[in-house]
């Protein structure tokens, strides 16, 4: 969106504007600001949901004081800056300074809502704490938010490595831009790793029941048992931020206990934990997947840009009984649930009803 109404020396950079909003995608709002109409300093923007600002909106206070300050007067942009938006998320962001004659007469800001790539991190990083104070620890993880990627592979682009940081532990970190299958194979085949046992997650909503055929996070688990290794997934009910440090340090304390359900033969195990602190776990259950059925409907969107998009609601449609033993069931409960998997999803008994049925010789 633009206004009609532009000052000819920032009407190329409303094209620009609606550029970077299609090419970046609906994670960043793109905004031009006219600095000399402080009160409606907005003349064209992009995905303004992100902030939830329009055009004519007024200048932020962070941008008020760069007036003030004279600040631009020394640089030409600033780079990954925090800051709250009007609807109170915090945004990442950008911005270039747009100088005529050494004066401020317009900026062009890009934020970026990277609060679910921070959030998603936020179970591993208190995993990786809490096992670091006992375990020797090497973290390889996905760059970006991969919720249900399921056990896709990265097989036509390019692979990248980088080394990260996790705040309170001093273990090696590395994040590729690739799946939690593509970590894993990686970290196993060209970093030198052998480890004793492979963990996945702690992952932000649980993965209980046939959610686990649409989870990364178990097919981060279920590619190092193919590869040999001995695997859990760890995941917590509910998308609540609450709790992980709770979590984390039971998994750590009894991670002999976890990994003494796995064998060299039977290597992939599937763990989840109740959104509850940990004075209010109940036990900890063995049970079966239960069965999980959502809906089949999406919800339509219109797009600033005239395109019609959809997305699909997380709404489950069945509810396992309350005399059921499936880890559904457990969890609601307020127990932590193991589930052995495999990953040969043969159905060997129709497999011996229909072979002599099928079989035939040509």
């Amino acid at each position: 969106m633009k206004a009609e109404n532009i000052q000819p020396s920032l009407a190329p950079y409303a094209v620009l504007t609606e550029f970077l909003g299609q090419a970046l995608g609906p994670c960043y709002e793109v905004a031009l600001h006219d600095m000399t109409d402080p009160e409606h300093s907005i003349v064209a923007i992009a995905n303004s949901a992100i902030s939830g600002r329009g055009l004519g909106a007024p200048l932020t206070n962070k941008a008020l004081a760069v007036l003030r300050d004279r600040s631009y007067e020394a640089e030409d942009y600033r780079v990954h800056e925090y800051g709250l938006s009007l609807n109170g998320k915090e945004l990442r962001a950008n911005t270039l300074f747009i100088k005529q004659d050494g004066e401020l007469i317009g900026m062009l800001s890009i934020l970026f809502d990277d609060s679910r790539y921070r959030e998603l991190a936020e179970g591993i990083r208190e995993l990786v704490i809490a096992l670091s104070r006992e375990h020797e620890v090497t973290v390889v993880a996905p760059k970006y938010n991969q919720s249900c990627v399921g056990h896709g592979l990265t097989l036509k682009t390019p692979l990248y490595v980088e080394a990260a940081e996790i705040d309170g532990a001093d273990v090696p970190v590395y994040c590729i831009n690739g799946t939690p299958a593509d970590c894993v194979r990686f970290a196993l085949s060209m970093m030198d790793i052998a480890p004793d046992a492979v963990v996945s997650g702690i992952n932000r909503a649980g993965n209980i029941g046939t959610d686990v055929l649409y989870s990364g996070t178990v097919s981060a688990a279920e590619e190092a048992a193919m590869l040999g290794f001995r695997a859990i997934a760890v995941s917590k009910e509910t998308t609540s931020h609450d709790f992980f440090p709770d979590a984390a340090s039971h998994f750590a304390e009894n991670f002999d206990l976890f990994f003494g359900c796995t064998t060299a033969e039977k290597r992939l195990l599937n763990v989840n934990y109740p959104n509850l602190p940990r004075e209010e776990y109940r036990g900890v259950r063995a049970a079966y997947l239960a069965e999980q059925v959502y809906s089949c409907r999406y919800k339509k969107l219109d797009g600033e840009d005239g395109r019609i998009g959809y997305i699909t609601p997380s709404d489950k449609i069945t509810v396992c009984s309350d005399t059921d033993t499936c880890d559904e069931k457990y969890i609601r409960d307020g127990f932590i649930t193991v589930t052995p998997l495999k990953y040969d999803v043969t159905d060997y008994e129709q497999l011996a009803r229909i072979t002599a049925f099928v079989e035939k010789n040509y």
